[in-house]
């Protein structure tokens, strides 16, 4: 099932958060292209990584959240990102790569 449009989003806007909390600073940013994968930017804050594990469930259940405000039940949706979850863990379907951030063309090792 895709959920592309023909028309480019391309940038998110920010939270609240992040104009109400001096604080607060973007960690991680993802960008798909349908059929091209996705590109991942990520800053590490933290020591410890189960602070990631914490950060991937509050965004699934945000994801299903937001399919329940479109008439999804939410439950519903949490076991299929559950699912995801599992086959990609089990079965990748990626490499992770380093992106060199001075060169926007792409990944490099």
């Amino acid at each position: 099932m895709a959920f592309w449009n023909s028309t480019p989003k391309r940038r998110l806007d920010p939270p609240p958060m992040a104009h109400s909390d001096a604080r607060a600073e973007e960690i991680l940013s993802v960008w798909s292209s349908p059929g091209g994968g996705n590109q991942f930017v990520i800053r590490i804050e933290e020591e410890d990584p189960v602070v990631w594990g914490l950060l991937l469930v509050d965004a699934a259940r945000h994801v299903a959240l937001a399919y329940g405000v479109r008439g999804v039940d939410s439950r519903r949706v949490l076991d299929r990102i559950r699912e995801g979850f599992d086959v990609e863990w089990s079965h990748p379907t990626d490499t992770p790569v380093i992106i060199d951030p001075g060169t926007p063309k792409g990944p490099t090792n």
